[in-house]
């Protein structure tokens, strides 16, 4: 974060010189200075994904395989033999959920009843998408980090 700044630091000292008439000589050395520290901003970003990418990739990989494994198993886990729905509550409920909304009771009674194993497959795929986001910030964080040492 640092070196973000102070690249930033120079390049405002840079166009406030530039306005205010140094020589082409100090310019110059000015604009070299510019482009070593963008390079080592580039190099140092670089690095830190180089660090960051594999192991994130290999965990959203993973993430993706357990989250299909899981709902290739509904079925196992909630077989549809002698299986009642889910009350049209818990789609409005689950729906409001998914949403980021509180849910409305008065929605309840045009709800259609939920399919327990469709039930199970989304709640599973959500969880799946909840890990995944979860993964891609915190390689983000450690990204950010990298970057900022």
């Amino acid at each position: 974060m640092r070196t973000l700044l102070l690249g930033l630091v120079i390049a405002l000292a840079s166009a406030a010189i530039t306005v205010f008439g140094l020589s082409k000589h100090d310019q110059r050395v000015i604009r070299e200075a510019q482009q070593v520290e963008t390079a080592q901003v580039v190099q140092k970003a670089a690095e830190a994904e180089a660090a960051v990418l594999p192991p994130h990739v290999e965990t959203v990989t993973r993430i993706k395989t357990i989250t299909k494994e899981t709902i290739r198993e509904v079925p196992v886990f909630v077989p549809v033999d002698g299986a009642c729905p889910l009350p049209p509550g818990w789609r409005v409920l689950h729906d409001a959920a998914a949403a980021g909304e509180v849910p409305d009771p008065s929605r309840i009674p045009d709800a259609a009843p939920a399919d327990p194993q469709a039930a199970a497959s989304a709640v599973a795929d959500n969880y799946g998408s909840c890990h995944e986001n979860a993964e891609q910030l915190r390689a983000l964080q450690q990204w950010l980090l990298k970057v900022s040492q």
